[in-house]
């Protein structure tokens, strides 16, 4: 597993540079970025890990995302609530395809393929819905959209069921440290 306790008692904003001339398009390619190191071969692959440990990977990375993107959004003059919650959920689509697309590069065979897009979007909504519900009153109409989805009982009910103990807060206490 990935090691974010060096984050400990540090300001993730002060990791961030601002300034673009589209910042709404940098946010996005930012935070695609940052999920492209973090879905390592060593993180993701199932011959190493188990499916618990690779959702808690996913999960952990769309947590650091998440701290991320609040730095990166505090960073802007004007906020548009529909077009963050737009841009969070091309994030968690992003996370999947990258997911997948790693799985092909390292020739993991399709039923082999524990995690699924269900899985994916769930995690990562969960992750951005803790980490904003610390900044509530910035992200309230996100806050709910997020809610909703993760309530969402036709599409989710049997995920949240299977991912309940990668979201336990004690497993992921080290970005309960980190500042932003």
């Amino acid at each position: 597993m990935a090691d974010y306790s060096v984050w400990r008692g540090n300001y993730v904003g002060d990791a961030i540079t601002a300034g673009n001339a589209c910042p709404g398009k940098a946010l996005i390619y930012r935070m695609f970025d940052l999920l492209k190191h973090k879905y390592h071969a060593i993180f993701i692959d199932p011959g190493l890990n188990s499916t618990h440990t690779i959702l808690r990977n996913v999960y952990q990375n769309f947590l650091l995302c998440a701290i991320k993107f609040y730095c990166h959004v505090a960073a802007l003059h004007r906020k548009n609530e529909d077009f963050l919650m737009g841009i969070i959920f091309t994030i968690l689509n992003f996370g999947y395809s990258r997911l997948q697309s790693r799985y092909t590069e390292l020739q993991i065979p399709k039923n082999r393929r524990d995690i699924t897009e269900n899985h994916v979007i769930w995690l990562g909504a969960h992750a951005f819905y803790i980490i904003l519900l610390k900044k509530q009153t910035e992200f309230s109409t996100i806050l709910r959209v997020l809610e909703q989805t993760l309530l969402d009982n036709a599409r989710f009910e049997h995920i949240r069921k299977q991912v309940a103990a990668v979201v336990e807060r004690r497993l992921n206490m080290d970005f309960d440290d980190i500042l932003f």
